[in-house]
């Protein structure tokens, strides 16, 4: 038994919300089938000549069937239990229509009763097909009683009308009001399940949108990191020539040396190449340092960081005929942070200032660029015409490093792109890639900013500040 009370599981919300009508439906008409029941035993009991009009026997059977419409519906026959309902209802309509007429009140309420419940418990193809047949059923029992085929009792039109018939139509009237307002609630229950299930499709949209924006940020940062490491190498590879030239010098005086003395000199000798040994160790590990992939964070001084950056690009720059002037306001400072990718900032921007040459053979007008430099040493040569100077002074505790060239410049209307990926104004050995880089790298591991002010013709400058905290 208690499995005929349990939906099943395929049932969808609609049709569980039909079956939830249908079985209050089923179990009202069993309730008003008892009172019904009961008053006319109880009149029977009061008159036993009183005419019930409806024998008890047929009123215990249509309180069965619709016990069991009831049970089948519980079990998820919701047509089968809808249709035993409706024939159940045209049974009681059919049998007054041949006792009393089919104008009995009784019977259109029933009548208006079972319209109602084929349109919302099978749909309105059905309540209007219920609606023409019962019209139909109106006419039939009309000419059917008008030409004396049938001969109902009219009796109750002359009757007075009393308590019971009170209780009749009122339970009728009830009946419908609570069929109807039972299934405006289930609509309502339905339409606030979906708001809310609007509500929450909406929220998994909105939360999915973040999500996909979120995953496409990181998968664009991870695609930057890979390509500023691929930049890396490629700086490296451009740089690389110079170098070797850098390391061949001291390994040729090596090789010179080791042959010009003899076995016994070669002691007092080694002691001399020692700083050219020296001087290529270092090379090699600056080169190192500056294609590894690392982004640990360790204290490092930057004063060191920035002169073996102007010592790689040494031979770039006296390829260009350009002179890398390094100028510190402060002591030597500290930083915590990536050390390898304050080497690749530096790298980049020194590089850059070098590029800015290569398009102009001279520069006449240095004046104004010359004041900002120390006063050159007598082993400088004072008419230099093409200059990178990096500069570094400690600012509300921050570290302001500026990279100033005399180069060509960069115009107006091009200087807000410089810092996009890929944009580049080197058509033959440019990618596009260095500004870029230089920028994400300070603004995601150095919390720090970095701008650029230009003029045509007559250079460049690129300011970096970083906190040192």
């Amino acid at each position: 038994m208690r499995k005929l009370f349990i939906y099943k599981e395929n049932i969808d919300e609609n049709t569980k919300r039909r079956i939830s009508i249908l079985s209050t439906l089923c179990l009202s008409i069993t309730v008003f089938l008892i009172i019904l029941l009961s008053i006319i035993i109880y009149s029977l009991s009061t008159q036993p000549t009183r005419d019930t009009r409806v024998p008890i026997t047929i009123i215990l059977t249509l309180t069965v069937v619709s016990v069991i419409s009831f049970i089948i519906t519980k079990q998820g026959k919701l047509l089968l239990g809808s249709l035993i309902t409706l024939f159940l209802l045209y049974g009681c309509i059919l049998y007054g229509s041949i006792n009393w007429g089919a104008d009995l009140p009784t019977i259109l309420i029933t009548s208006f009763i079972v319209i109602l419940i084929s349109g919302i418990l099978i749909n309105s193809k059905a309540g209007l097909f219920s609606a023409v047949l019962l019209s139909l059923h109106l006419f039939l029992f009309h000419h059917l009683s008008f030409y004396h085929i049938i001969t109902p009792n009219y009796n109750w039109k002359t009757d007075a009308f009393n308590i019971f018939d009170t209780l009749e139509y009122s339970s009728l009237l009830i009946f419908a009001a609570l069929f109807s307002w039972l299934s405006n609630s289930q609509l309502e229950k339905t339409l606030i399940k979906y708001q809310e299930s609007e509500a929450k499709l909406q929220f998994e949209k909105d939360n999915l949108e973040i999500k996909v924006k979120e995953r496409t940020d990181e998968i664009n940062r991870l695609q930057i990191d890979k390509i500023n490491s691929m930049y890396r190498l490629v700086e490296f590879g451009r740089i690389s020539s110079g170098l070797f030239h850098d390391i061949m010098t001291p390994l040729t005086n090596i090789a010179l040396n080791l042959q010009i003395h003899k076995v016994e000199e070669v002691k007092e000798s080694m002691s001399k190449l020692i700083p050219s040994i020296k001087k290529i160790e270092n090379l090699i590990n600056q080169s190192r340092k500056h294609i590894k992939i690392n982004d640990l964070s360790t204290t490092w001084n930057i004063e060191q960081e920035i002169h073996s950056a102007i010592e790689l690009l040494k031979s770039k720059a006296i390829k260009s005929e350009v002179k890398l002037i390094f100028s510190n306001k402060n002591k030597s400072k500290e930083l915590y942070g990536p050390q390898v990718l304050f080497s690749h900032i530096i790298m980049n921007l020194l590089s850059n200032g070098i590029d800015a040459h290569a398009d102009r053979q001279t520069n006449s007008d240095t004046t104004q660029f010359r004041a900002q430099f120390p006063a050159p040493s007598s082993s400088e040569t004072p008419s230099i015409s093409k200059i990178v100077l990096i500069k570094t002074k400690i600012k509300n505790e921050k570290i302001n490093i500026k990279v100033i060239d005399n180069g060509s410049g960069i115009k107006e209307e091009i200087i807000k792109n410089i810092f996009e990926p890929f944009y580049t104004t080197k058509e033959e050995h440019g990618c596009g890639i260095g500004l870029s880089s230089t920028k994400h790298i300070i603004e995601k591991y150095f919390k720090g900013t970095i701008s650029v002010r230009s003029r045509l013709g007559r250079g460049t400058t690129f300011e970096v500040e970083i906190p040192m905290f």
